[in-house]
């Protein structure tokens, strides 16, 4: 089953090259006849050609030729281009087409994103204007298993993508860069290796680069967990009344049968009874504020686990 994507709306950017009469540009004939026939455009016929391009998959660039036909009396000029999209060029062979002669357009299409783009261009064809629309699908290249890296006592995670086309890997680049790859596994459907981190450094989120040669395909993010790691979410809680909530997410299992917590502040302890409650592995704390009006940096320790919280009572 194919996935779905969300439809946007882009247009082709035409470039073309100033070149005389039956010059051609520098691309060998075996390229072009290798190209995909998107379409046929015909001085005489429609004003608006739907072109049919392949689906395509994130890294590939598909590139295609459209036949530019002028069955006219005179030669005919491509002229006043209007597009907009850095990920599409074309390019055609000759400007100037004359009377009962053919012409090509070499279209280059280079995905940034998955999904569905609708592709337009206006221009002029000799006295006649023509849009070109099209629809291109682009599919991820591969499909995470597991949108989190679970790393152990050791600092150590597994990871493991499938491939969604037969894709040659040579190895991972991973983002911080205090992460290590070791026991990097290509295969042919599935790629895998083991990461590493530096116990101490601290974060929650971790970039996968798959790679081949000087080909470096787009990043696979994945959240990042690990015995200890505590994220509080929002990092500023604003109170207004007497009550105090804010969300911890990570290592949190532990933590929900508390029935009180401790802040440090300002060379205080103040030890508070809270509730917590869990919910899709983020654990929901409330408590009465002991805070006055003002700003506060504070120390939230809950059992063992412990984290800083900014406080701003109004």
């Amino acid at each position: 089953m194919k996935p779905h994507f969300a439809l946007r709306t882009s247009f082709f950017v035409v470039v073309f090259v100033s070149l005389s009469q039956g010059q051609e540009i520098p691309v060998l004939k075996d390229e072009v006849d290798q190209m995909v026939k998107l379409g046929v455009v015909n001085y005489s016929g429609p004003s608006v050609v739907d072109l049919v391009v392949p689906d395509g998959f994130m890294g590939d660039a598909i590139r295609g030729r459209v036949l530019l036909v002028n069955d006219g009396e005179l030669t005919a000029t491509i002229s006043e281009i209007t597009t907009s999209c850095g990920c599409t060029s074309a390019i055609p062979i000759e400007r100037m087409v004359p009377a009962g002669k053919r012409n090509l357009l070499l279209i280059t299409y280079q995905p940034k994103s998955p999904g569905s783009r609708l592709l337009n261009a206006r221009f002029m064809f000799g006295e006649q204007e023509f849009r070109l629309t099209a629809k291109a699908v682009t599919y991820p290249r591969f499909k995470q298993l597991a949108r989190t890296l679970q790393f152990d006592e050791n600092g150590c995670a597994q990871v493991e993508i499938q491939k969604q086309v037969k894709t040659p890997l040579d190895r991972l680049i991973v983002f911080p860069s205090t992460l290590r790859v070791a026991e990097f596994k290509d295969g042919e459907d599935v790629f895998s290796a083991k990461i590493h981190r530096d116990p101490e450094r601290t974060g929650s989120q971790v970039s996968v680069i798959p790679a081949f040669g000087t080909t470096e395909y787009s990043p696979i993010d994945f959240e990042l967990r690990y015995p200890g790691l505590f994220e509080v979410l929002p990092r500023r809680v604003v109170v207004t009344g007497a009550a105090l909530n804010f969300f911890v997410r990570g290592d949190v299992e532990s933590l929900v049968d508390a029935k009180e917590l401790t802040l440090f502040y300002e060379d205080m302890d103040h030890v508070v009874s809270c509730e917590l409650s869990l919910a899709v592995s983020i654990l929901r704390v409330a408590f009465q504020s002991p805070f006055e009006s003002g700003d506060f940096r504070v120390q939230v320790k809950i059992k063992e686990a412990s984290f800083p919280l900014l406080v701003t009572v109004r």
